[in-house]
C-alpha cells in the first residue's frame, strides 16, 4: 500500500471515493460469485466420499484455505489447513488429501488451458502496450515473464503425467537425479530420502486421483466448468475497477481478461506471502498504458483490484477461521509442507489397504467367470492403485517403512492400521449389502 500511495495518496483517495458505485457493487457481486463457485467446486469433489457435505461447508473450507494461502510463502499453508478443516466437517483426513489433490489436478489443467487460449489471442497485442523495465542496461518486457509462468504450469502438469505413466523416467529421476544431487551435497541423506518419498507419493497419488476423475467424467466436466468460470471471474476485476474509477480503458473486456491472466502467471512465481509488493509492482507496469496512463487511475485500480482479489479474502478468511466451529485451530499452528506430505502418505496408505482388502474379496466372493465384470464395476467408484508389475503388498511394505518415522512408536502404527482396517471392513459390509 505504501508503494501505491506514496506519491499521490490524496488524489487516489478522491478517485476511489468518487468512483461509480454500480461497478463497485459489481465487484462485490463477483467476489460473492467466486465464493459460491469455489464452494461448489469443493462440494462436487467431496461428494465422492460424503454425500451430506454442504455448500456452506465448502465455502468455509475455501475461505480458511484462502486465508492461510495468503499469509504463508508460496501459498504453502492453504492445503494443509484445508485438509484438517475437512476432518472437522466429517471427511476423513486421507479422503481430504484425495479431494485436494483432485482439485490441484483440475485447477492446474484449467490454468494451462485458459492460458493456451489467451496467449494466441492477445499476447502480441499486449506486448505492444506493456511498459518495459531496464535490468542491467537491457530493456525487458514484463509480459515475457508470463510466458515463463505458462511454461512452468505446463511443465508441472506434463511432468506429473510422464512420471506417473512412464516408469523409466520416474526411476531415472528418483535414483539418478536425486542420487547425483546427494553426491554433490545439494541434498543431505535425510533430505534426499524425504524428496524421494515426496516424488513417489505425488506420482502415485496423481495416478490414483486422475483415474478416479476419468472414471467419473460427469463430476470431472462439472468441476472443470466451475474452475473455468472462477478463472474468468477472478480476471474480470481489473476491467470492472477501471470502469468504476472512469479510467480511459484502451482495450476491450477480452483484452483486460487476457492481460489479467498474464499478470496471474507472473505473480504465481513470487514466493512472498500473497505476492505482496510484487503483485502491485507488476500490475503497475502491465496496466499503466492499458488504463490510460494516468498514475492516479492506475494506482486506484491497483488498490481496488488487490482489495477484491486478496485483502478482502484474507480478512474474511481470518474471521471464518476464528469463529467457525470446524476450524482446526490447534493443528493450524504447525503448518508446513512436510505436514501435508504426511497427510498424502496416509491417504496413499489407506488406498493400498483398500486395494488389498478388495482384491481378497473379489477372489473369495466373485465366481471365476465373473471376475472381469466384478473388477469393472469396482473401478467405477474406486480405480486400481497400481498398474505396473509390482504387487500392492510390495508397495504397501515400502510405504509402511516410509511412514514409520512419523510416529513415536510401533504401537501407534498398529493403532492407525487397525483404524484403517475397521473403516475398510465397514465399507466392505456396506458393499455386500448393496
Amino acid at each position: 500500500m505504501y508503494f501505491v500511495l506514496k506519491d499521490d495518496a490524496l488524489e487516489i483517495w478522491k478517485t476511489i471515493t468518487s468512483s461509480d458505485y454500480r461497478f463497485i457493487l459489481i465487484g462485490c457481486g463477483l467476489f460473492l460469485v467466486s465464493l459460491i463457485l469455489n464452494g461448489l467446486f469443493l462440494v462436487s469433489l467431496t461428494r465422492f466420499y460424503n454425500r451430506n457435505f454442504k455448500l456452506r461447508q465448502g465455502i468455509a473450507n475455501h475461505m480458511i484455505g484462502q486465508f492461510f494461502s495468503g499469509i504463508t510463502p508460496s501459498s504453502s499453508g492453504g492445503q494443509f489447513v484445508q485438509a484438517y478443516t475437512f476432518t472437522k466437517q466429517g471427511v476423513g483426513v486421507s479422503q481430504a488429501a484425495s479431494i485436494l489433490f483432485m482439485a490441484f489436478i483440475i485447477r492446474q489443467t484449467v490454468a494451462v488451458l485458459f492460458s493456451a487460449i489467451t496467449f494466441p489471442l492477445r499476447f502480441a497485442q499486449m506486448m505492444g502496450i506493456t511498459q518495459t523495465i531496464n535490468i542491467l542496461g537491457i530493456d525487458f518486457n514484463l509480459i515475457m515473464l508470463s510466458a515463463l509462468g505458462f511454461v512452468i504450469n505446463v511443465f508441472i502438469l506434463l511432468g506429473l503425467f510422464f512420471l506417473a505413466f512412464f516408469k523409466p523416467l520416474h526411476h531415472f529421476v528418483v535414483h539418478n537425479v536425486i542420487g547425483f544431487l546427494k553426491k554433490i551435497h545439494v541434498y543431505s541423506e535425510e533430505k534426499a530420502q524425504r524428496k524421494i518419498q515426496e516424488i513417489d507419493t505425488k506420482v502415485a497419488t496423481f495416478r490414483i486421483e486422475l483415474k478416479r476423475l476419468l472414471t467419473n467424467w460427469k463430476i470431472l466436466l462439472l468441476s472443470i466448468l466451475i474452475a473455468f468460470l472462477d478463472v474468468i471471474v477472478y480476471n474480470s476485476y481489473p476491467y470492472v475497477m477501471g470502469m468504476a474509477v472512469h479510467a480511459e480503458v484502451t482495450g476491450s473486456y477480452l483484452d483486460a481478461l487476457c492481460m489479467s491472466n498474464f499478470l496471474s502467471l507472473i505473480t504465481m512465481m513470487i514466493p512472498i506471502p500473497g505476492a505482496a509488493g510484487g503483485a502491485e509492482l507488476v500490475f503497475q507496469f502491465m496496466f499503466s498504458n492499458f488504463m490510460g496512463g494516468s498514475p492516479q487511475y492506475v494506482n486506484s485500480i491497483n488498490l481496488l483490484w488487490r482489495f477484491f482479489t486478496f485483502y478482502l479474502g484474507v480478512f474474511l478468511g481470518a474471521l471464518v477461521f476464528i469463529f467457525y466451529r470446524g476450524s482446526p485451530k490447534k493443528e493450524a499452528m504447525a503448518i508446513d509442507r512436510k505436514a501435508f506430505l504426511d497427510v498424502e502418505v496416509l491417504s496413499l496408505t489407506q488406498e493400498l489397504h483398500f486395494e488389498m482388502n478388495q482384491s481378497d474379496l473379489i477372489e473369495k466372493e466373485v465366481p471365476q467367470d465373473n471376475k472381469t465384470k466384478g473388477k469393472r464395476s469396482r473401478k467405477k467408484y474406486r480405480p486400481s492403485v497400481m498398474d505396473d508389475e509390482e504387487s500392492v503388498e510390495e508397495h504397501f511394505a515400502h510405504l509402511k517403512q516410509e511412514l514409520q518415522p512419523q510416529f513415536d512408536s510401533n504401537e501407534e502404527i498398529l493403532l492407525k492400521e487397525d483404524e484403517i482396517k475397521e473403516e475398510n471392513l465397514e465399507n466392505n459390509e456396506d458393499k455386500k449389502e448393496s
